[in-house]
C-alpha cells in the first residue's frame, strides 16, 4: 500500500525559514499566498471537483446496475464514497483566495477538519479493499461478519480523534492547504504543538499502516502468482464463476496500487524534495505543486472508473 505515501509531508513547518512576516491583518505572509499557488490552489479546486463527479458518476453506476453483490465490489463503492468525500474536500479546501474576510477563518477551520476526515476515510477504505481482497484471494477467507463493521470503520472510526485540533484551535490555514497549522499565527513561529499533531493524527499512523500493507501486499501478490503458475490448461478451462470472480479480483488488486503510484509521483516528489530545496528558497518547487494540484486529486477517479467498467 506506498500508493498512499505522505500527501501531508509536504505541509510540515516552514515559518522558520522562509522569511514569514506579518502584514496589517494579522496573518503570517508565506510563499504560498503568492499568485503562483493560488493558480495551483484553484487547479486543485478545479481537479477535486472532476474527481467528486467522477466518483459519484462512479457510485450512481454501481447502484443503478447492481455492481455491489462481490464482496470486493461493495469494498470498492465504499472506496467510491470515499472518494467523493475527499473530491469534494479538495473542490472546497480553500476560499481565501477568492474571498478574503473575517468569515474565511472560520470556514479554514472547518474545511481543515473535513479535509482531515476525508483522508482518514479514503485511506481506511484503501486498507480495507486489498486487507480484504487480499484475505479472501490468498487465504480463501471470507469475511461476511467483518464485512458488517466497515461502514463504521471508514466512516465512524475518523471522526472519534480527528475533533482533537479542536480543543487548542490548531486547524487552520497549513501550506497550500487549510488542514492542522503548522505555525503560530500571533508571531509567525513554527508550532510545536501543530507539527505533534500532524505526526500523532496523520503522519505517524500511515507510515505504520503503509509499511504493515507494504509486507502484506507483496506477500500475498507472490501467493497469488505462484499458485497461478501452477495452474494447468485444464485448470483455466473448467475455471467456476467464483475463480474469474477472483481472477478479477487479483487484477485490480494488482494494478490498484500502481496506479496510486504513479498518479501520486508530484506528492512524493514534494515530501522529497522540500527537505533540500524549500529552506533556501521563497518559490518552493513551484512547477512540482502544479503536477500536484492537477493529479493528485484525480487518483480516485481512475479507480473508480477502472471499477466501474470491469465490474
Amino acid at each position: 500500500m506506498l500508493f498512499i505515501c505522505g500527501i501531508k509531508c509536504c505541509c510540515k513547518a516552514e515559518s522558520v525559514n522562509m522569511d514569514t512576516a506579518t502584514n496589517s491583518s494579522g496573518n503570517c505572509s508565506m510563499p504560498f499566498d503568492s499568485r503562483g499557488f493560488t493558480n495551483v490552489a484553484i487547479l486543485r479546486a478545479i481537479s477535486g471537483l472532476l474527481s467528486a463527479f467522477c466518483a459519484f458518476y462512479s457510485v450512481l453506476l454501481i447502484v443503478a446496475f447492481k455492481r455491489y453483490l462481490l464482496s470486493f465490489q461493495r469494498i470498492a463503492l465504499y472506496f467510491c464514497i470515499s472518494s467523493l468525500i475527499k473530491g469534494l474536500s479538495d473542490a472546497t479546501n480553500r476560499v481565501d483566495y477568492v474571498f478574503r474576510n473575517a468569515a474565511t477563518r472560520n470556514y479554514c477551520e472547518w474545511s481543515g477538519f473535513y479535509l482531515q476526515y476525508a483522508l482518514w476515510t479514503q485511506f481506511l477504505s484503501i486498507l480495507c479493499f486489498v486487507s480484504c481482497t487480499m484475505s479472501k484471494v490468498v487465504f480463501q477467507k471470507e469475511h461476511v461478519r467483518f464485512e458488517r463493521l466497515l461502514p463504521l470503520l471508514i466512516y465512524a472510526f475518523p471522526l472519534t480523534f480527528n475533533w482533537i485540533p479542536f480543543i487548542s484551535a490548531t486547524y487552520g490555514k497549513s501550506a497550500l492547504l487549510c488542514w492542522i497549522r503548522d505555525i503560530n499565527e500571533a508571531d509567525c513561529t513554527a508550532s510545536a504543538f501543530g507539527i505533534w499533531l500532524q505526526y500523532v493524527l496523520w503522519t505517524v499512523p500511515q507510515a505504520v499502516l503503509i509499511v504493515a500493507s507494504t509486507i502484506v501486499y507483496f506477500a500475498g501478490s507472490a501467493v497469488l502468482i505462484s499458485r497461478r503458475r501452477k495452474w494447468t490448461p485444464a485448470d483455466h478451462a473448467n475455471q467456476t464463476e467464483t475463480q474469474r470472480g477472483d481472477k478479477k479480483e487479483i487484477v485490480i488488486l494488482l494494478l490498484f496500487p500502481i496506479i496510486f503510484v504513479v498518479l501520486n509521483i508530484p506528492s512524493f516528489a514534494i515530501a522529497v524534495l522540500q527537505t533540500l530545496y524549500v529552506t533556501s528558497s521563497d518559490d518552493p518547487l513551484l512547477p512540482v505543486w502544479y503536477l500536484y494540484g492537477l493529479f493528485t486529486p484525480l487518483a480516485p477517479c481512475v479507480f473508480c472508473t477502472r471499477q466501474t467498467s470491469s465490474a
